[in-house]
C-alpha cells in the first residue's frame, strides 16, 4: 500500500520525544547472548527533542539532524523507519527532522526516544494498527532503551531493556538535570563493571512501591545506579564533576545518569528544585537542565496526520 493510494499523499506529524533518567537501575548478571541482565525504573522527564516525520509519494528514508554528523544512516530513528517499513510492508517516502535539545551521549536516552517517536509518528501517519505492544516489539529490534520511549511515563525495564510494566506515578517528581560536556564510553563501563555475591543491592519493589503510592520524599531516598562506581572510576572527570555538584548544593545527592555523563538530583519539591538549579547554572557547571516528570504518552485514537500537529 503507498500512500497516495490511502490518501496520505503528503502528512507531517511533529512528535516531543522526551529524555529519560534511570532512578533505579541495577545489574543482574551477564546474559548468554552478551548483554546484561537490568532490572531498572524509567522514568521520562521533560527535556524533549522535536522529532518532525513526513511520509508521501515517492521511496527511501531521509533523517536529517540539528546536530552534525548525527543525521542519516547512523540514526536510529533512520532504522526504526525502516524497521516499520518492513514489518508492515508499507512503501513511501519518509522524511524525519530532529531538532535536538537532549544532549547525545549524556545517558539520557535521546537518541531512543527519537526513534520510538518516528515509530509512533508513522503508525499514526499511516493508520495501521500496530498499537503500543507491536511498535514495542519494532523497538526492541532498534536499540535497547527504545521499547520503554513508545509510552514513556514511568515503567519497570528488566531484561536488557525490551520487558517494560508500565506504572503510574503518585505524584510528579521535579529534577535537575546536569550534561558536562564530555562522553563515557557505556561499552567500557559495563566491560569493567564487577558483580560481586557479597554486595549490597537495592530493592527496586520498594522504590516503585514508594514512588506508586506518592510517597516522593522517601522514594527519593532509594534511588540506585549500580554502575555509578564503575564509571567514576573509569572517568575521573565524572568524580570531580559530582563532587563539585553536590558541594554547590549543600551536600544533595546527585546520581549518574545510566552508564553516563550526565548527572541527575531528585527533588519532591519544586521550589528546592529551582534553587539547586540556579546554584549550578550560575556556577557554570556544564548544560544544566530543570525538568520535571511526564505523563505516558496515550493510544486511545489515532489522529490521522494535519501537517504540524503536536503529539
Amino acid at each position: 500500500m503507498r500512500p497516495q493510494e490511502c490518501g496520505l499523499e503528503e502528512k507531517t506529524l511533529e512528535i516531543a520525544a522526551p529524555a529519560k533518567l534511570n532512578l533505579y537501575l541495577e545489574v543482574l548478571g551477564r546474559r548468554e547472548d552478551g548483554y546484561h541482565e537490568l532490572e531498572s525504573v524509567f522514568h521520562a522527564v521533560s527535556i524533549f527533542d522535536s522529532v518532525r516525520v513526513s511520509v508521501g509519494a515517492g521511496e527511501g528514508i531521509e533523517v536529517s539532524c540539528s546536530l552534525p554528523g548525527l543525521g542519516g544512516r547512523s540514526n536510529l530513528a533512520f532504522r526504526a523507519a525502516g524497521e516499520f517499513l518492513s514489518e508492515t510492508g508499507l512503501s513511501g517516502r519518509v522524511s524525519v527532522e530532529i531538532e535536538k535539545v537532549i544532549p547525545a551521549g549524556a545517558g539520557l536516552g535521546g537518541g531512543s526516544s527519537d526513534a520510538a517517536a518516528v515509530l509512533v509518528a508513522l503508525e499514526r501517519l499511516f493508520g495501521t494498527d500496530l498499537g503500543p505492544e507491536g511498535l514495542r516489539r519494532l523497538a526492541a529490534r532498534v536499540g535497547s532503551d527504545c521499547p520503554f520511549f513508545v509510552e514513556g511515563g514511568s515503567a519497570a525495564v528488566r531484561g536488557r531493556g525490551e520487558r517494560v510494566e508500565h506504572f503510574e506515578a503518585g505524584g510528579k517528581l521535579h529534577f535537575v538535570v546536569v550534561y558536562p560536556g564530555f562522553e563515557v564510553s557505556t561499552e567500557e563501563v559495563y566491560k569493567n563493571l564487577t558483580l560481586k555475591l557479597t554486595q549490597k543491592r537495592g530493592n527496586a519493589k520498594v522504590f516503585r512501591d514508594l514512588l506508586s503510592e506518592g510517597e516522593l520524599a522517601s522514594a527519593r531516598k532509594h534511588i540506585f545506579n549500580r554502575l555509578e562506581e564503575t564509571a567514576l572510576a573509569l572517568e575521573g572527570r565524572l568524580r570531580e564533576k559530582r563532587q563539585e555538584m553536590e558541594r554547590l548544593l549543600g551536600g544533595a545527592r546527585m546520581t549518574l545518569c545510566g552508564s553516563g555523563s550526565s548527572f541527575f538530583s531528585a527533588f519532591a519539591d519544586e521550589d528546592r528544585a529551582v534553587a539547586a538549579y540556579e546554584a549550578l547554572e550560575a556556577a557554570e557547571a556544564g548544560a544544566v537542565f530543570l525538568c520535571e516528570s511526564t505523563l505516558r504518552r496515550g493510544f486511545s485514537e489515532h489522529p490521522k496526520g494535519d501537517s504540524g500537529a503536536n503529539l
